[in-house]
């Protein structure tokens, strides 16, 4: 008797739609407002970032706070603050921790978006004509830092270097 040869045949699939079913009626995004769509959720997720106006890009202005600035540390020490005046209306800041400091990159990027967000609620109170830097001290041991804490430490190192609005500023000027 003869055996028949199941594999030879080819058993014909159902194709599916391309279009799910319940979404069939819904007419699709064009590519213009698949963009305009994911734009608006980008502007709603970077609206909390520090203002462009109030960052520090350009190197000169970087080295030049760096090396002619008052240096203004926090209660323990673990926050330093560079302020120099500049002759512009905004106050400008710059973040910056040392690979010394903390080696890890990921903890290093998490320190800096505290701190940024920690100066970005603070800048509206602070006087404009300012270039200020922000470092973070690699001789102290205690690397970790949560945003309460980084928020009254900047807060504090304002008020001592007086930066915050309506006080006398002794501030070296360009």
């Amino acid at each position: 008797y003869a055996k028949k040869n199941i594999s030879a045949k080819k058993i014909k699939k159902k194709k599916k739609a391309r279009i799910q079913k319940k979404n069939a009626d819904k007419p699709r995004k064009s590519s213009i407002e698949k963009k305009k769509a994911k734009r608006e959720k980008t502007a709603k997720r970077v609206k909390n970032m520090l203002p462009k106006i109030h960052r520090m890009s350009k190197k000169n202005e970087i080295k030049k706070v760096a090396g002619r600035g008052e240096i203004f540390f926090s209660e323990n020490k673990r926050i330093i603050l560079k302020v120099y005046g500049n002759k512009t209306k905004n106050t400008k800041a710059g973040f910056s921790i040392s690979k010394l400091a903390v080696r890890s990159a990921v903890k290093r990027n998490r320190i800096k978006r505290i701190l940024r967000e920690a100066f970005r609620k603070e800048i509206v109170n602070i006087k404009p004509g300012f270039s200020i830097i922000v470092y973070l001290n690699r001789k102290i041991q205690e690397k970790e830092i949560n945003y309460k804490e980084a928020a009254g430490e900047i807060k504090k190192i304002l008020k001592k270097a007086n930066l915050l609005a309506n006080k006398g500023v002794s501030i070296k000027q360009i």
